[in-house]
């Protein structure tokens, strides 16, 4: 056994040196080794020769359950050798740094099939560290970090279509805070949490209006404040499912209307001021001017009072 590991755990080594002519050599030597004659990785990954004589393949690396699994070298007996990178179900051709029996360091990373490429950190034969992955097929690329082979951390996504997406991801998904900007022109900037707009955040569709408020699950849920900027009108209220519910203020013009909203509809009107609407200037865009603030205090302010009147009515 000992033996066969120096033979095994050298060859990564030894392939550096060697010619392009080596790979019949080499078809020979290791393919004397027994397939059952595998060792255990500090991963607990099985480490060892595999040896498919159809295909005039010998497969020298890590496995998982009897399949290919991370870092391997594919020995053929009549072509030239070549590292792949495994996850049990796809092969994808490996160029790069390697320590030991894993790919770490920088390296690239090819899968034809899927015309997907990319280039950047390694760590225990996955994505660790900042790379760059291209997908051929749809022209999206993602310029970020990763783990674990993951998109994770901070990251660019551009979308084949001009929308892209800066900030935080959690396991190939949208997840934290970032700023989305869609074909359209429309920008959102706020929280996120598995592809989705929840929490805190700001939807702004280019003169036409903003929204200041809570999402949950991609619609307007909890307090929020819609801003039409062509018709001059504004909501401040609560929100349900993207429609106006609980309590809530609406504004058009010079009028005021404070009432009880039910699925979008106002169903009682009611008799109360918020203190601070004096501050509000009388110009056309006074509102949004009002609301255009850095830090959102006077958001928190204003959510503060509609929570205590929504307690009361």
């Amino acid at each position: 056994m000992n033996n066969y590991c120096i033979k095994i755990t050298n060859l990564f080594r030894q392939l550096k040196k060697e010619k392009d002519d080596s790979h019949e050599k080499l078809y020979k030597e290791y393919s004397q080794i027994p397939s059952s004659e595998y060792i255990l990785d500090l991963n607990n990954n099985e480490f060892g020769v595999n040896l498919a004589p159809e295909q005039n393949c010998l497969y020298l690396g890590t496995k998982f359950k009897n399949k290919k699994d991370g870092l391997g070298l594919e020995i053929f007996s009549d072509t030239k050798s070549k590292y792949i990178i495994s996850n049990g179900f796809q092969e994808y051709n490996y160029y790069g740094q390697i320590k030991g029996i894993y790919a770490r360091g920088f390296g690239w990373l090819e899968d034809k099939k899927n015309s997907i490429y990319y280039e950047g950190k390694w760590e225990n034969s996955m994505k660790n560290g900042y790379g760059i992955e291209i997908n051929q097929n749809d022209n999206s690329e993602y310029r970020g970090t990763f783990s674990n082979g993951k998109k994770h951390g901070i990251g660019y996504y551009l979308w084949n279509d001009g929308s892209y997406y800066e900030g935080e991801w959690k396991e190939n998904k949208l997840d934290g805070y970032g700023i989305y900007t869609f074909k359209d022109g429309s920008l959102y900037k706020g929280e996120w949490k598995e592809n989705e707009l929840d929490g805190f955040g700001e939807f702004s569709y280019p003169g036409v209006k903003t929204y200041i408020g809570y999402f949950q699950r991609d619609l307007r849920n909890g307090f929020g404040i819609l801003i039409w900027f062509k018709i001059k009108k504004v909501f401040i209220g609560f929100w349900k499912n993207n429609k106006q519910n609980g309590i809530g203020k609406f504004i058009k013009n010079d009028k005021i209307i404070y009432g009880i909203w039910r699925e979008g509809e106002l169903e009682t009107k009611i008799n109360t001021k918020i203190e601070f609407d004096t501050k509000l200037n009388k110009g056309e865009y006074g509102f949004l001017k009002y609301f255009q603030f850095e830090n959102y205090e006077r958001f928190y302010e204003y959510m503060k009072k509609f929570i205590d009147m929504n307690e009361k009515y």
